[in-house]
């Protein structure tokens, strides 16, 4: 049995899965460095994106701005309001991104990826 860590590589769209130990059928424990390929030898395993947590946050503070400019546009306030109101829903909205990137632990990716078959290729034994 092989365990590894994972990584989404957002520019191929791919599962990027690099090896770091594994158990033998007898017990024994050892560590390696290896990466996985699919069939075709490509670095990674394609998938789907299903959930990005960046874009929902985003949307989220766009849809909070949105919501304050149609509040603006039926309110009569000068332009210098205006223009600070506007300040002010940009740096919540930046602020509700830098709270997600520090606080929030659920993964900022979720990718789902069928069974298939790999190819592993060891670069280093312990």
């Amino acid at each position: 049995m092989l365990f590894g860590q994972k990584a989404f590589n957002q520019v191929s769209q791919r599962l990027d899965i690099s090896l770091v130990n594994g158990i033998m059928p007898a017990g024994d424990e050892f560590d390696l460095v290896a990466t996985v390929y699919d069939s075709t030898k490509v670095s990674g395993l394609s998938g789907s994106v299903v959930r990005q947590r960046g874009t929902e946050v985003k949307s989220a503070a766009s849809k909070g701005a949105l919501a304050s400019a149609k509040v603006l546009m039926s309110a009569t306030i000068d332009n210098a309001a205006a223009g600070a109101l506007a300040d002010g829903v940009g740096q919540a909205g930046d602020e509700l991104l830098n709270n997600e990137r520090r606080f929030v632990r659920e993964p900022r990716f979720l990718i789902q990826v069928s069974p298939q078959p790999v190819l592993v290729r060891v670069n280093q034994t312990f």
